[in-house]
């Protein structure tokens, strides 16, 4: 168990990496052992939500913790593993082991300056696998990481706000609601439709993994009815996300 030593941080009220100067940076690494890493994902999400919408909400809730919590905050890793969705133009990804390396090597800059705790703002499910290898292999050097899966994260602490048949589908109406209270200009309202998705092999053979095209569920890239979407709807998701994750942290880090 490692043992580090928690500081109330008032002199430096500035804990994000970019905006700060090397020397502010310092007292930083000074102050605090915990470092948070932003991972968004640029891929499709319907007719109706821009294809940033992971980058937008990882880098809001790592902004509002950084006013709660002492850490170091990183610069937003837009591009991630979305291969799954290269049907649709537009999505970018790179290779998992392409993610790896950059993200260790982000880590190891971290643990350099004396991180000894890195929380993964990880937007986008299959990034998990290559965050757990990262994990391992800084747990043998002492560091300890977490991370949690946005969209599940979502779900645990907001899936009651849901209106509609599947609130949770992708670019659905809890996606867009927090897309709505983030940058309600980039939701086209005008393209909002319900789509439920395509019936496949998966309904009937649920135990067994498949790999079929994205397309072959969802032809518009989205799922669920976005119309039950609204503002207030995403802002309350989004407050209960941020106390849920500094209840998280500063009992991690007390741990």
């Amino acid at each position: 168990m490692i043992g580090v030593e928690i500081y109330h941080v008032m002199d430096v009220i500035n804990m994000l990496l970019e905006e700060s100067t090397w020397e502010e940076a310092k007292e930083m690494f000074i102050k605090t052992k915990l470092a948070i890493i932003p991972i968004g994902a640029i891929e499709c999400h319907g007719p109706h939500n821009p294809m940033g919408i992971e980058c937008f909400i990882v880098e809001e809730l790592a902004r509002r913790l950084n006013e709660r919590v002492d850490a170091i905050i990183t610069p937003m890793i837009p591009v991630s593993y979305s291969r799954a969705w290269n049907e649709f133009p537009g999505t970018l990804w790179v290779n998992p082991a392409t993610l790896k390396a950059y993200l260790e090597e982000i880590c190891n800059c971290l643990v350099e300056n004396g991180v000894r705790f890195i929380f993964f703002l990880n937007g986008h499910g299959p990034n998990v696998p290559t965050v757990e290898e990262i994990n391992q292999n800084l747990a043998s050097r002492g560091v300890r990481c977490s991370q949690i899966d946005l969209w599940r994260f979502i779900g645990s602490v907001s899936g009651d706000l849901g209106e509609s048949e599947l609130p949770l589908g992708h670019s659905g109406e809890l996606a867009t609601s927090v897309m709505m209270a983030l940058r309600g200009d980039l939701v086209r309202r005008d393209k909002m439709r319900v789509e439920s998705p395509r019936k496949t092999l998966r309904n009937v053979f649920r135990s067994i993994t498949q790999y079929n095209p994205s397309s072959a569920s969802t032809p518009s890239a989205f799922m669920g009815d976005p119309s039950k979407a609204n503002h207030e709807k995403g802002q309350e998701i989004l407050t209960r996300c941020v106390d849920r994750l500094e209840e998280f942290l500063k009992q991690w880090l007390e741990s």
